[in-house]
């Protein structure tokens, strides 16, 4: 399998990293964990980093241990779970006028009432790390889960808005970057909550 079709992600714990490699099936928009591995790091602390070039080392470790189960040479790009209790996070709301005359809801209308949720006061020397939309309401309607080609004038997101020390996260930024590219970050504990609430969808043991 080709490397751009594997999906690796590393958790940034306390005192340990765990990382898998995952293959997406296009047809069912499903992963299949090809391998896991964790390894412990004395640079990280309550999923802040105390040591940047331990913290560095650690992370290519990890990557090419697994990377050498997969039968590749390297990884390149990595999801991110982040953990620390610098991370916050909190509810919001946001709203969008449709004018065009055909009414009919975008993904680009979607991701602008996303946007003026955003527009809120947060900490000094924070920054939003994950916006994660939780329901829509379109012309007063709640409970909307996807508006994308429906018909309103007004719609509506309720968000939770998740935040970090921006002095924390670039530091972690910095550790994974000397050798790898950051693909994207997730609050850890809500990627859990989504693989948690699949589990139960599909009727199988609890996490």
């Amino acid at each position: 399998m080709a490397k751009s079709d594997l999906i690796v992600a590393v958790d940034i714990g306390s005192g340990k990293m765990t990382a898998v490699v995952a293959a997406q099936n296009v047809e069912t928009n499903m992963l299949e964990v090809l391998a896991g591995k964790s390894i412990p790091c004395s640079g990280i602390r309550g999923g802040i980093v105390c040591d940047i070039t331990e913290t560095a080392a650690a992370i290519e470790a990890l990557v090419l241990s697994l990377a050498r189960d997969c039968d590749e040479k390297s990884f390149d790009q990595l999801f991110i779970g982040l953990r620390g209790s610098h991370l916050e996070s909190f509810a919001s709301h946001g709203t969008y006028n449709i004018s065009r005359p055909d009414k009919e809801i975008s993904e680009n209308d979607m991701e602008l009432a996303k946007e003026n949720a955003k527009a809120v006061a947060i900490k000094n020397n924070y920054e939003i790390v994950n916006i994660i939309e939780q329901e829509y309401t379109i012309n007063k309607q709640r409970g909307i889960r996807n508006p994308e080609g429906m018909e309103a004038s007004l719609l509506e997101v309720d968000v939770q808005i998740v935040t970090g020390a921006t002095a924390h996260l670039r530091n972690l930024t910095k550790a994974i970057q000397r050798k790898f590219h950051i693909e994207g970050s997730v609050y850890g504990l809500i990627a859990l909550g989504m693989r948690c609430y699949r589990v139960t969808k599909k009727k199988t043991a609890p996490c």
